[in-house]
């Protein structure tokens, strides 16, 4: 490599290095700038809060002052009627949720006593279907058991009709006996006595032992 690649290398290299260094002082005497800048800016503001200071006390505040306070109080008052009338609205929506919530309780508790007043009901008309079915179911059983009385009765009755018919056959029997008897007395009598009368009179045939007694008719 020769003298003339060296130096033109070494000169690119320092040019490089030039251009860095002016790019940082560039950049360190802009922050530098701002900063007097800004330090400017404070001791002009603050001359000038001092300068304004000492006009207020001297000549009072000046028109800018008193038309920015003005607008300063304007706006509070402006501010705190709205916060007056947000507060209003506010209370407003309380005392509506508030009456809602009332309304919807009494509705809840007409909505209650409602179904209260139908479950009664339906109970007292429950009670009322079962009072009656209890009822019906006496009646039943009374006209049942009037029906049973009146058939035992009948019954007792066949049996009363039915014995006295047996006592009444019994006693035709007997009576049938006893006239057989008295008949079967009469007869060896008969043959015994004298034929003084000329023309007996006929004696009736005694009744056959075998010949069946007519009983009477059943009603």
């Amino acid at each position: 490599m020769g003298v003339l690649s060296e130096a033109m290398v070494r000169l690119h290299q320092e040019i490089g290095a030039w251009r860095r260094e002016r790019t940082v002082l560039q950049q360190r005497l802009a922050a530098q700038a701002a900063e007097r800048r800004t330090r400017v800016s404070a001791l002009r503001a603050a001359f000038a809060q001092d300068r304004a200071g000492a006009h207020r006390v001297w000549f009072g505040p000046t028109v800018g002052e008193r038309k920015a306070a003005e607008t300063q109080e304007r706006q509070l008052v402006k501010e705190a009627k709205a916060e007056a009338q947000r507060q209003r609205r506010l209370q407003e929506l309380a005392e509506e949720a508030k009456a809602e919530a009332q309304r919807q309780q009494r509705l809840h508790e007409l909505a209650k006593a409602k179904a209260l007043r139908e479950h009664e009901q339906q109970r007292v008309e429950k009670a009322k279907a079962k009072a009656l079915l209890e009822h019906e179911r006496q009646l039943a059983e009374e006209a049942q058991a009037k029906v049973r009385r009146e058939q035992e009765q009948q019954a007792e009755n066949a049996r009363a009709k039915a014995r006295q018919m047996h006592e009444k056959e019994v006693a035709a029997e007997a009576k049938a006996k006893r006239q057989e008897s008295s008949s079967v007395e009469a007869k060896p009598q008969a043959k015994a006595a004298p034929s003084i009368v000329s023309d007996p009179a006929p004696v009736a045939p005694p009744a056959k032992p075998n010949s069946p007694v007519k009983k009477p008719k059943k009603h």
